[in-house]
């Protein structure tokens, strides 16, 4: 048997899923960016997409070092804010440019 914790595991990939449901190709619609060419919707949902996990590639491993400095719950406090100041920024663009900064 494993020593990983396979519930956890489960746990952070059920967490996960609605960030694959949500529909940005809505947003990307809506903002204009594609000037209703159909065919690059999926052009710059990929673009946001890889924008995303870019910004988790680079800054984990900031995240993880202040939070062995300083510990877990003040660091875990900050990326909620962050999180939540960052969703509403995303929600409240009006550009591609603002979807992606």
């Amino acid at each position: 048997k494993t020593p990983l914790p396979w519930d956890q595991f489960w746990i952070l990939l059920l967490l996960e899923i609605p960030h694959f449901l949500s529909s940005r190709t809505l947003l990307i619609r809506d903002i204009g960016v594609t000037h209703r060419d159909e065919s690059q919707v999926g052009h710059y949902a990929g673009i946001l997409e890889s924008v995303y996990y870019a910004a988790h590639i680079l800054t984990i491993f900031h995240w993880s070092q202040l939070s062995d400095h300083i510990r877990q719950k003040p660091v875990i406090l900050t990326a909620i804010l962050a999180i939540v100041i960052s969703m509403f920024s995303f929600g409240l663009s009006k550009t591609f440019l603002g979807l992606v900064v």
